[in-house]
């Protein structure tokens, strides 16, 4: 989004993965150094089930006398970690969404998106799709907007609610 000038106000997923809070990064050497100075070399690139993953480890040797090894690796023999690949596009993302404008879009969404798919999920049936098909799963999901645009009307033209 961001290469055809859009700005996203999207929350990063679940799954993100940045660098250990007492390793800083360098991104020069492309490593991470620890407290006690220290590096976790970059090892590979993994491709996890929805994105892709740069791996870093410390070496044994770093760790075996280490003061903060308890702590850090506590039983293991090594510092093993994971971070995503699009390191700073989600740091930029999550800096948009801690924006002003992207509190001001969050309480926006969250007043009229997200109810609207709560009520969808909860009360009408949307959980599953019964349908084989994109073309069908699109006529269910039409007709379950329909319905709820008929829900919100009838209060509004004077007609009792059954």
């Amino acid at each position: 989004m961001e290469a055809r000038g859009l700005n996203a106000y999207i929350p990063p997923h679940g799954t993100f993965k940045g660098g250990p809070e007492q390793f800083t990064y360098n991104e020069e050497g492309d490593y991470y150094e620890c407290r006690n100075g220290k590096h976790a070399i970059f090892r590979k690139i993994a491709i996890n089930r929805k994105s892709e993953v740069r791996r870093y480890a410390t070496q044994r040797a770093d760790c075996r006398d280490c003061p903060f090894k308890e702590e850090c690796i506590g039983n293991k023999t090594e510092k093993r970690f994971k971070v995503v690949n699009q390191l700073k596009e989600y740091h930029r993302a999550i800096e948009r969404v801690n924006s002003p404008k992207g509190q001001y879009y969050k309480r926006k969404r969250q007043s009229t998106v997200e109810p609207v798919i709560g009520v969808l999920t909860q009360f009408m049936g949307m959980r599953k799709v019964f349908t084989k098909g994109i073309h069908n799963a699109n006529k269910q999901f039409i007709m379950a907007a329909i319905a709820y645009n008929l829900k919100t009307c009838l209060p509004q033209a004077g007609v009792p609610e059954v």
